[in-house]
C-alpha cells in the first residue's frame, strides 16, 4: 500500500488517465474516491472486518479508536508495533483478497470476509 503497489482505483486510474474524482470504489455504495483513506477507514463493504481490526489494534493500543481518521491511517499504513503490522498485513490480505473474487465474478457472502480467518495467530506467515 506504502509504494502504489495495489489495484485501488486511485492508482489504477492513473493507467488510462481516468480523472480522480471518476475512480469510485465499486465495492460499496459510498460513492467516495477508492483511496487508502477510504480502502482502511471507509469502504462499508468490509466494515465488519474493519470493525475486528480495530478491536484488535485497540486492545494492543488502547487510544487507537479515540485518534482522528489521519492518524488512524497512519497507524494502519505506518506500524510501529509488530502484532498491529501483522493484523494490518492480514486485514489487507483478505479485502484484496475479497475485491479479486468479487471483480471475478465470484459470489459474494460478507461473512465469507468478515467472520473468518482474522485471528493473527490463525496462519503461519501470509
Amino acid at each position: 500500500m506504502r509504494i502504489s503497489a495495489h489495484s485501488l482505483r486511485i492508482e489504477t486510474g492513473r493507467y488510462n488517465n481516468t480523472p480522480i474524482n471518476e475512480r469510485i470504489c465499486k465495492y460499496c455504495d459510498l460513492n467516495e474516491v477508492d483511496d487508502e483513506h477510504h480502502f482502511w477507514l471507509r469502504c462499508n463493504t468490509f466494515t465488519l472486518k474493519r470493525n475486528c481490526l480495530f478491536g484488535k489494534i485497540s486492545s494492543i493500543n488502547p487510544n487507537f479508536l479515540s485518534l482522528g481518521d489521519n492518524h488512524k491511517l497512519l497507524t494502519l499504513m505506518c506500524p510501529t508495533n509488530a502484532q498491529v503490522a501483522k493484523l494490518t498485513n492480514k486485514f489487507a490480505s483478505i479485502i484484496c483478497s475479497a475485491r479479486s473474487k468479487i471483480d471475478d465474478g465470484q459470489p459474494f457472502d460478507r461473512g465469507d470476509y468478515d467472520n473468518n480467518n482474522f485471528d493473527s495467530d490463525s496462519d503461519s506467515e501470509d
